[in-house]
Protein backbone atom coordinates (compact mmCIF):
# COMPACT_ATOMS: atom_id res chain seq x y z
CA UNK A 1 0.00 0.00 0.00
CA UNK A 2 1.62 3.54 -1.21
CA UNK A 3 1.93 6.08 1.73
CA UNK A 4 -0.69 8.49 0.44
CA UNK A 5 -3.03 5.51 0.34
CA UNK A 6 -2.10 5.06 3.97
CA UNK A 7 -2.37 8.40 5.19
CA UNK A 8 -6.09 8.27 3.28
CA UNK A 9 -6.50 5.01 5.37
CA UNK A 10 -5.46 6.25 8.50
CA UNK A 11 -7.36 9.55 8.31
CA UNK A 12 -10.57 7.59 7.72
CA UNK A 13 -9.84 5.08 10.46
CA UNK A 14 -9.21 8.27 12.92
CA UNK A 15 -11.76 10.83 11.99
CA UNK A 16 -14.50 7.44 11.94
CA UNK A 17 -13.17 6.27 15.21
CA UNK A 18 -13.83 9.88 16.63
CA UNK A 19 -17.27 9.98 14.90
CA UNK A 20 -17.89 6.74 16.93
CA UNK A 21 -16.92 8.31 20.35
CA UNK A 22 -18.10 11.35 20.26
CA UNK A 23 -22.13 10.36 19.04
CA UNK A 24 -21.87 7.46 21.83
CA UNK A 25 -20.56 10.38 24.52
CA UNK A 26 -23.33 12.37 22.70
CA UNK A 27 -25.75 9.53 23.56
CA UNK A 28 -25.11 8.42 26.45
CA UNK A 29 -24.30 12.21 28.32
CA UNK A 30 -27.51 13.19 26.52
CA UNK A 31 -29.85 10.23 28.09
CA UNK A 32 -28.31 10.93 31.26
CA UNK A 33 -28.51 14.64 31.22
CA UNK A 34 -32.57 13.89 30.59
CA UNK A 35 -33.12 11.19 32.75
CA UNK A 36 -31.84 13.26 35.56
CA UNK A 37 -33.82 16.39 34.95
CA UNK A 38 -36.72 13.73 35.22
CA UNK A 39 -35.92 12.62 38.83
CA UNK A 40 -35.32 15.41 39.94
CA UNK A 41 -38.79 16.60 38.88
CA UNK A 42 -40.16 13.51 39.66
CA UNK A 43 -38.78 14.24 43.32
CA UNK A 44 -40.26 17.41 43.66
CA UNK A 45 -43.74 15.92 43.13
CA UNK A 46 -43.09 13.55 45.32
CA UNK A 47 -42.07 16.07 48.06
CA UNK A 48 -45.43 18.36 47.78
CA UNK A 49 -47.31 15.66 47.30
CA UNK A 50 -47.55 15.30 50.92
CA UNK A 51 -49.74 18.64 50.88
CA UNK A 52 -49.62 20.76 54.20
CA UNK A 53 -52.08 20.21 57.43
CA UNK A 54 -52.96 23.14 59.06
CA UNK A 55 -55.75 22.49 61.85
CA UNK A 56 -59.18 21.03 60.75
CA UNK A 57 -60.71 17.05 59.69
CA UNK A 58 -58.06 15.07 58.29
CA UNK A 59 -58.19 15.53 54.17
CA UNK A 60 -56.63 12.99 51.71
CA UNK A 61 -53.42 13.83 50.17
CA UNK A 62 -54.19 16.62 47.60
CA UNK A 63 -52.84 15.37 44.61
CA UNK A 64 -54.58 11.48 45.74
CA UNK A 65 -58.07 11.21 44.35
CA UNK A 66 -60.13 9.57 42.43
CA UNK A 67 -58.84 9.45 38.88
CA UNK A 68 -58.25 6.44 37.04
CA UNK A 69 -56.06 4.04 38.07
CA UNK A 70 -53.28 4.46 35.40
CA UNK A 71 -53.05 8.21 35.61
CA UNK A 72 -49.77 9.01 35.76
CA UNK A 73 -50.10 12.86 36.56
CA UNK A 74 -51.26 12.71 40.42
CA UNK A 75 -48.15 10.64 42.48
CA UNK A 76 -49.42 7.79 44.86
CA UNK A 77 -49.53 7.77 48.59
CA UNK A 78 -49.42 4.78 50.85
CA UNK A 79 -48.92 4.06 54.67
CA UNK A 80 -46.13 1.68 55.74
CA UNK A 81 -48.06 -1.17 55.14
CA UNK A 82 -48.87 -1.26 51.72
CA UNK A 83 -52.38 0.10 52.16
CA UNK A 84 -53.44 3.70 50.04
CA UNK A 85 -53.65 6.72 51.59
CA UNK A 86 -56.34 7.42 49.59
CA UNK A 87 -59.64 5.58 50.05
CA UNK A 88 -59.66 3.18 47.52
CA UNK A 89 -58.26 0.03 47.78
CA UNK A 90 -57.80 -0.52 43.78
CA UNK A 91 -54.79 1.76 43.99
CA UNK A 92 -51.49 -0.36 43.89
CA UNK A 93 -48.04 0.63 43.94
CA UNK A 94 -46.39 1.03 40.52
CA UNK A 95 -44.01 -0.90 41.72
CA UNK A 96 -43.66 -3.16 44.62
CA UNK A 97 -39.84 -3.85 44.44
CA UNK A 98 -39.45 0.20 44.55
CA UNK A 99 -41.84 0.55 47.44
CA UNK A 100 -39.60 -2.28 49.03
CA UNK A 101 -36.21 -0.25 48.88
CA UNK A 102 -38.41 3.36 49.45
CA UNK A 103 -39.18 1.61 53.32
CA UNK A 104 -35.06 1.85 53.88
CA UNK A 105 -35.57 5.74 53.91
CA UNK A 106 -33.64 6.74 51.05
CA UNK A 107 -35.54 7.69 47.25
CA UNK A 108 -35.49 5.08 44.51
CA UNK A 109 -35.85 5.39 40.65
CA UNK A 110 -36.71 2.74 38.03
CA UNK A 111 -38.10 1.83 34.81
CA UNK A 112 -41.27 0.59 34.18
CA UNK A 113 -43.27 -0.48 30.98
CA UNK A 114 -47.06 -0.49 31.10
CA UNK A 115 -49.77 -1.02 28.71
CA UNK A 116 -46.94 -0.74 26.09
CA UNK A 117 -45.49 2.71 27.54
CA UNK A 118 -42.46 3.50 29.13
CA UNK A 119 -42.66 5.08 33.18
CA UNK A 120 -39.85 6.41 34.88
CA UNK A 121 -41.37 6.17 38.57
CA UNK A 122 -39.85 7.31 41.72
CA UNK A 123 -40.30 5.90 44.86
CA UNK A 124 -39.67 8.12 48.23
CA UNK A 125 -40.18 7.73 51.85
CA UNK A 126 -41.74 11.32 53.13
CA UNK A 127 -43.43 12.60 56.29
CA UNK A 128 -47.09 13.56 56.14
CA UNK A 129 -47.93 16.28 57.95
CA UNK A 130 -51.44 14.22 59.44
CA UNK A 131 -50.93 10.40 58.44
CA UNK A 132 -47.11 10.32 59.53
CA UNK A 133 -44.06 8.67 57.61
CA UNK A 134 -45.81 7.19 54.10
CA UNK A 135 -44.07 6.19 50.50
CA UNK A 136 -44.86 8.62 47.57
CA UNK A 137 -44.60 6.46 44.15
CA UNK A 138 -44.42 9.70 41.60
CA UNK A 139 -44.23 8.94 37.36
CA UNK A 140 -43.45 10.45 34.57
CA UNK A 141 -43.85 8.88 30.70
CA UNK A 142 -40.73 8.61 29.24
CA UNK A 143 -42.04 6.63 25.94
CA UNK A 144 -40.88 10.13 23.86
CA UNK A 145 -37.35 10.27 25.42
CA UNK A 146 -36.65 6.59 24.51
CA UNK A 147 -38.59 7.21 21.03
CA UNK A 148 -36.01 10.46 20.45
CA UNK A 149 -32.76 8.33 21.83
CA UNK A 150 -33.42 5.87 19.65
CA UNK A 151 -34.13 8.10 16.63
CA UNK A 152 -31.29 9.57 17.58
CA UNK A 153 -29.26 6.43 17.52
CA UNK A 154 -30.70 5.81 14.34
CA UNK A 155 -29.30 9.32 12.81
CA UNK A 156 -26.23 8.49 14.38
CA UNK A 157 -25.72 5.47 12.38
CA UNK A 158 -26.91 6.74 9.02
CA UNK A 159 -24.37 9.74 9.50
CA UNK A 160 -21.31 7.61 10.06
CA UNK A 161 -20.96 6.23 6.76
CA UNK A 162 -21.11 9.88 5.38
CA UNK A 163 -18.49 11.18 7.57
CA UNK A 164 -16.30 8.29 6.95
CA UNK A 165 -16.73 9.19 3.28
CA UNK A 166 -16.25 12.78 3.97
CA UNK A 167 -12.91 11.78 5.84
CA UNK A 168 -11.90 9.62 2.89
CA UNK A 169 -12.34 12.84 0.94
CA UNK A 170 -10.49 15.32 3.20
CA UNK A 171 -7.32 12.47 3.85
CA UNK A 172 -7.05 12.46 -0.94
CA UNK A 173 -6.88 16.39 -0.27
CA UNK A 174 -4.47 16.62 2.80
CA UNK A 175 -2.42 13.73 1.44
CA UNK A 176 -2.21 15.50 -1.83
CA UNK A 177 -1.17 18.89 -0.37
CA UNK A 178 1.23 16.82 2.40
CA UNK A 179 2.85 14.47 -0.13
CA UNK A 180 3.39 16.42 -3.06
CA UNK A 181 6.90 17.72 -1.43
CA UNK A 182 8.01 14.34 -0.50
CA UNK A 183 7.17 13.28 -4.27
CA UNK A 184 9.50 16.46 -5.46
CA UNK A 185 11.93 14.67 -3.12
CA UNK A 186 11.22 11.33 -4.60
CA UNK A 187 11.71 12.06 -7.89
CA UNK A 188 14.84 14.09 -7.66
CA UNK A 189 16.38 11.46 -5.54
CA UNK A 190 14.86 8.64 -8.60
CA UNK A 191 17.07 11.44 -11.24
CA UNK A 192 20.15 12.00 -9.09
CA UNK A 193 20.33 7.94 -8.58
CA UNK A 194 20.16 7.57 -12.63
CA UNK A 195 23.02 10.74 -13.45
CA UNK A 196 25.12 11.47 -9.96
CA UNK A 197 26.31 14.15 -11.72
CA UNK A 198 22.88 16.05 -12.52
CA UNK A 199 22.13 19.08 -11.02
CA UNK A 200 18.91 19.15 -8.85
CA UNK A 201 17.25 22.41 -6.82
CA UNK A 202 14.66 22.12 -4.54
CA UNK A 203 13.85 25.71 -3.94
CA UNK A 204 11.70 24.63 -0.98
CA UNK A 205 9.17 27.38 0.29
CA UNK A 206 8.22 28.16 3.81
CA UNK A 207 9.59 27.35 7.25
CA UNK A 208 7.40 23.83 7.72
CA UNK A 209 9.01 20.49 8.25
CA UNK A 210 8.93 19.89 4.84
CA UNK A 211 10.82 22.99 3.72
CA UNK A 212 13.45 21.95 6.00
CA UNK A 213 13.27 18.81 4.74
CA UNK A 214 13.90 19.93 1.03
CA UNK A 215 16.61 22.06 2.25
CA UNK A 216 18.71 19.30 3.76
CA UNK A 217 18.05 17.67 0.47
CA UNK A 218 19.21 20.24 -1.60
CA UNK A 219 22.33 20.23 1.14
CA UNK A 220 23.06 16.75 0.85
CA UNK A 221 22.62 16.82 -3.26
CA UNK A 222 25.34 20.07 -2.92
CA UNK A 223 27.95 18.00 -1.03
CA UNK A 224 27.42 14.53 -2.75
CA UNK A 225 27.66 16.70 -6.46
CA UNK A 226 30.50 18.23 -4.71
CA UNK A 227 32.09 15.06 -3.13
CA UNK A 228 31.85 13.06 -6.56
CA UNK A 229 33.47 15.87 -8.38
CA UNK A 230 36.26 15.85 -5.61
CA UNK A 231 36.45 11.72 -6.41
CA UNK A 232 36.54 11.93 -10.32
CA UNK A 233 39.06 14.33 -10.09
CA UNK A 234 40.88 12.00 -7.34
CA UNK A 235 40.25 9.08 -9.70
CA UNK A 236 41.66 11.13 -12.66
CA UNK A 237 44.54 12.31 -10.64
CA UNK A 238 45.00 9.23 -9.03
CA UNK A 239 45.59 7.79 -13.12
CA UNK A 240 47.77 10.11 -14.40
CA UNK A 241 49.71 9.25 -11.20
CA UNK A 242 49.97 6.17 -11.91
CA UNK A 243 50.88 5.99 -15.84
CA UNK A 244 53.35 9.18 -14.78
CA UNK A 245 55.08 7.13 -12.42
CA UNK A 246 55.06 4.04 -14.55
CA UNK A 247 56.61 6.12 -17.39
CA UNK A 248 59.51 7.46 -14.71
CA UNK A 249 60.13 4.25 -13.25
CA UNK A 250 60.40 2.62 -16.90
CA UNK A 251 63.70 4.84 -17.82
CA UNK A 252 65.93 3.93 -15.30
CA UNK A 253 64.92 0.63 -15.40
CA UNK A 254 65.38 0.64 -19.32
CA UNK A 255 69.05 2.26 -18.45
CA UNK A 256 69.77 -0.51 -15.91
CA UNK A 257 68.56 -3.43 -18.05
CA UNK A 258 70.51 -2.30 -21.35
CA UNK A 259 73.59 -1.89 -18.84
CA UNK A 260 73.81 -5.09 -17.62
CA UNK A 261 73.33 -6.39 -21.15
CA UNK A 262 76.26 -4.45 -22.00
CA UNK A 263 78.03 -5.93 -18.94
CA UNK A 264 77.41 -9.33 -19.59
CA UNK A 265 78.41 -9.66 -23.35
CA UNK A 266 81.25 -12.21 -24.02
CA UNK A 267 83.11 -9.37 -25.55
CA UNK A 268 82.81 -6.90 -22.92
CA UNK A 269 86.64 -5.94 -21.44
CA UNK A 270 86.63 -4.91 -18.27
CA UNK A 271 86.13 -1.05 -18.79
CA UNK A 272 83.10 -1.37 -20.11
CA UNK A 273 81.60 -3.79 -17.41
CA UNK A 274 82.70 -1.11 -14.85
CA UNK A 275 81.32 1.09 -16.69
CA UNK A 276 77.83 -1.13 -17.01
CA UNK A 277 78.08 -1.22 -13.38
CA UNK A 278 78.18 2.44 -13.15
CA UNK A 279 75.82 3.13 -14.78
CA UNK A 280 73.53 0.37 -13.17
CA UNK A 281 74.48 1.99 -9.63
CA UNK A 282 73.41 5.19 -10.99
CA UNK A 283 70.25 3.83 -12.94
CA UNK A 284 69.55 2.15 -9.15
CA UNK A 285 69.88 5.78 -7.68
CA UNK A 286 67.51 7.54 -9.76
CA UNK A 287 64.98 5.04 -9.09
CA UNK A 288 65.45 4.66 -5.50
CA UNK A 289 65.16 8.70 -4.98
CA UNK A 290 61.90 8.30 -7.29
CA UNK A 291 60.71 5.71 -5.27
CA UNK A 292 60.95 7.56 -2.02
CA UNK A 293 59.57 10.96 -3.43
CA UNK A 294 56.41 8.77 -4.43
CA UNK A 295 56.17 7.20 -0.94
CA UNK A 296 55.99 10.72 0.63
CA UNK A 297 53.22 11.87 -1.36
CA UNK A 298 51.60 8.68 -1.16
CA UNK A 299 51.99 9.18 2.80
CA UNK A 300 51.15 13.00 2.45
CA UNK A 301 47.66 12.34 0.34
CA UNK A 302 46.85 9.39 2.84
CA UNK A 303 47.35 11.21 6.13
CA UNK A 304 50.05 9.07 7.56
CA UNK A 305 52.61 11.29 7.45
CA UNK A 306 51.78 12.99 10.82
CA UNK A 307 53.39 16.77 11.11
CA UNK A 308 53.98 17.87 14.58
CA UNK A 309 54.89 21.37 14.73
CA UNK A 310 56.81 23.34 16.77
CA UNK A 311 58.91 26.21 17.45
CA UNK A 312 61.80 26.33 15.13
CA UNK A 313 64.39 28.38 13.72
CA UNK A 314 64.48 28.63 10.37
CA UNK A 315 68.37 29.49 9.56
CA UNK A 316 69.73 26.14 11.31
CA UNK A 317 67.37 24.21 9.37
CA UNK A 318 68.26 25.51 6.13
CA UNK A 319 71.58 24.81 6.71
CA UNK A 320 71.15 21.19 7.35
CA UNK A 321 69.50 20.73 4.06
CA UNK A 322 72.18 22.33 2.69
CA UNK A 323 74.53 20.35 3.78
CA UNK A 324 72.21 16.99 3.36
CA UNK A 325 71.77 18.34 -0.58
CA UNK A 326 76.21 18.47 -0.95
CA UNK A 327 75.90 22.48 -1.32
CA UNK A 328 77.15 23.70 2.04
CA UNK A 329 80.58 24.79 0.66
CA UNK A 330 79.26 25.16 -3.00
CA UNK A 331 80.40 28.71 -4.32
CA UNK A 332 77.38 29.12 -5.88
CA UNK A 333 75.09 29.35 -2.31
CA UNK A 334 75.20 32.66 -0.52
CA UNK A 335 73.14 33.28 2.57
CA UNK A 336 71.53 36.42 3.73
CA UNK A 337 69.07 37.68 6.45
CA UNK A 338 67.93 40.24 8.74
CA UNK A 339 66.17 38.57 11.34
CA UNK A 340 66.44 35.26 13.51
CA UNK A 341 63.37 33.79 12.27
CA UNK A 342 61.25 31.51 14.54
CA UNK A 343 58.40 29.60 12.94
CA UNK A 344 55.40 27.03 14.06
CA UNK A 345 56.52 24.11 11.81
CA UNK A 346 57.52 20.45 11.41
CA UNK A 347 61.55 20.70 11.34
CA UNK A 348 61.99 17.31 8.83
CA UNK A 349 59.46 18.87 6.53
CA UNK A 350 61.19 22.05 6.26
CA UNK A 351 64.50 20.53 5.88
CA UNK A 352 62.75 18.57 3.43
CA UNK A 353 61.02 21.89 1.22
CA UNK A 354 64.74 23.57 1.81
CA UNK A 355 66.59 20.43 0.32
CA UNK A 356 64.27 19.99 -2.71
CA UNK A 357 64.69 23.74 -3.49
CA UNK A 358 67.98 23.74 -3.26
CA UNK A 359 68.94 20.83 -5.46
CA UNK A 360 66.15 22.00 -7.95
CA UNK A 361 68.02 25.75 -7.75
CA UNK A 362 71.88 24.03 -8.16
CA UNK A 363 70.21 21.81 -11.37
CA UNK A 364 69.68 24.77 -13.31
CA UNK A 365 72.40 27.48 -11.89
CA UNK A 366 75.30 27.38 -14.10
CA UNK A 367 78.78 27.68 -12.84
CA UNK A 368 79.50 31.20 -11.47
CA UNK A 369 75.90 31.82 -10.97
CA UNK A 370 74.30 32.03 -7.66
CA UNK A 371 71.83 30.25 -5.01
CA UNK A 372 70.07 32.98 -2.60
CA UNK A 373 68.70 31.70 0.42
CA UNK A 374 67.61 35.18 2.18
CA UNK A 375 65.61 33.88 5.41
CA UNK A 376 62.93 36.64 6.03
CA UNK A 377 60.54 36.83 9.31
CA UNK A 378 58.14 34.64 8.47
CA UNK A 379 59.89 32.30 5.85
CA UNK A 380 62.55 31.78 3.33
CA UNK A 381 62.92 32.62 -0.17
CA UNK A 382 65.34 30.73 -2.38
CA UNK A 383 66.36 31.96 -5.81
CA UNK A 384 68.90 31.61 -8.56
CA UNK A 385 70.86 32.89 -11.61
CA UNK A 386 69.46 29.94 -14.02
CA UNK A 387 67.51 30.07 -17.10
CA UNK A 388 64.23 30.41 -15.75
CA UNK A 389 60.85 29.31 -17.44
CA UNK A 390 58.01 31.38 -18.90
CA UNK A 391 54.26 32.55 -17.23
CA UNK A 392 52.39 29.91 -18.67
CA UNK A 393 54.51 27.28 -16.69
CA UNK A 394 53.36 29.12 -13.27
CA UNK A 395 50.13 27.93 -12.86
CA UNK A 396 51.06 24.41 -13.48
CA UNK A 397 54.60 24.49 -12.05
CA UNK A 398 54.00 22.25 -8.77
CA UNK A 399 51.61 19.70 -10.23
CA UNK A 400 53.13 15.84 -10.17
CA UNK A 401 55.59 15.00 -12.82
CA UNK A 402 54.95 18.23 -14.44
CA UNK A 403 58.30 19.90 -16.37
CA UNK A 404 58.74 23.37 -18.01
CA UNK A 405 61.35 21.92 -20.16
CA UNK A 406 60.86 17.89 -20.43
CA UNK A 407 63.84 17.36 -22.78
CA UNK A 408 66.38 19.26 -20.48
CA UNK A 409 64.75 18.05 -16.72
CA UNK A 410 65.13 14.13 -18.43
CA UNK A 411 69.05 14.62 -19.16
CA UNK A 412 69.42 16.26 -15.84
CA UNK A 413 67.64 13.39 -14.21
CA UNK A 414 64.63 15.50 -12.48
CA UNK A 415 61.38 13.03 -12.02
CA UNK A 416 59.51 15.94 -11.72
CA UNK A 417 58.00 15.58 -8.25
CA UNK A 418 60.87 17.49 -6.04
CA UNK A 419 58.21 21.01 -6.42
CA UNK A 420 54.73 18.85 -6.00
CA UNK A 421 56.13 17.09 -2.78
CA UNK A 422 57.46 21.09 -1.61
CA UNK A 423 54.20 22.47 -2.24
CA UNK A 424 52.53 19.06 -0.01
CA UNK A 425 54.83 19.24 2.66
CA UNK A 426 54.28 23.21 2.89
CA UNK A 427 50.26 22.81 3.22
CA UNK A 428 50.28 20.06 5.50
CA UNK A 429 51.61 22.70 8.12
CA UNK A 430 49.76 25.81 6.97
CA UNK A 431 52.54 27.52 5.14
CA UNK A 432 52.36 28.76 1.26
CA UNK A 433 54.70 28.39 -0.95
CA UNK A 434 55.03 30.66 -4.49
CA UNK A 435 57.21 30.81 -7.34
CA UNK A 436 57.76 33.68 -9.82
CA UNK A 437 60.37 33.64 -12.67
CA UNK A 438 60.86 35.31 -16.16
CA UNK A 439 63.42 33.78 -19.02
CA UNK A 440 67.02 34.47 -18.71
CA UNK A 441 66.76 35.86 -15.08
CA UNK A 442 66.29 32.89 -12.84
CA UNK A 443 63.67 31.92 -10.80
CA UNK A 444 62.89 32.44 -7.03
CA UNK A 445 60.49 30.33 -4.54
CA UNK A 446 59.27 31.50 -1.42
CA UNK A 447 58.10 29.52 1.18
CA UNK A 448 55.72 31.65 3.88
CA UNK A 449 55.37 29.92 7.56
CA UNK A 450 52.42 31.97 9.63
CA UNK A 451 53.91 34.90 11.04
CA UNK A 452 55.66 35.13 14.19
CA UNK A 453 57.39 37.77 15.75
CA UNK A 454 61.37 37.73 16.77
CA UNK A 455 63.56 40.28 17.84
CA UNK A 456 67.14 38.53 17.43
CA UNK A 457 69.07 38.96 14.76
CA UNK A 458 71.28 37.10 12.37
CA UNK A 459 74.24 38.11 10.69
CA UNK A 460 75.02 38.96 7.14
CA UNK A 461 76.73 35.37 5.60
CA UNK A 462 77.54 34.38 2.24
CA UNK A 463 79.85 32.19 0.55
Amino acid sequence: MSLPSRVILLTAVLFGVGIVLFGALQLLFGTESALREIDRELLRRAVQSRGPHRGGPPRPVPTIGPPPDFDVRRPRAFFLDGRPVEARPEIRPWSQELFDRALQGAPVYGDLTVNDQTLRVISAKVDHPEFGPVVVQAATETTSLQAARTAQTQAFWLVVPLALAFAAVVGAIVSRLVMAPVRRLTSAAERLAADPTAHEEIAPRGTDEMARLGKAFDSMTHRLQDSNRQLVAALESQRRFTGDAAHELRTPLTGILLAAENGLHPEATDQERRDALASIAKSGESMGRLTQMLLTLARIDSGRQTMPLSSVGLLPLLQEAAEQAGLMDDPRLAWCGRETTVVEANPDAVRQIARNLLENAAEYTPEGGQIIVDVGRSGFTISDTGPGFAPEHLPRLFERFYRPDPSRSRERGGSGLGLAIVQSLAQAQGAIVSARSEPGHGASFEVAFPPQSSDSRITHESS
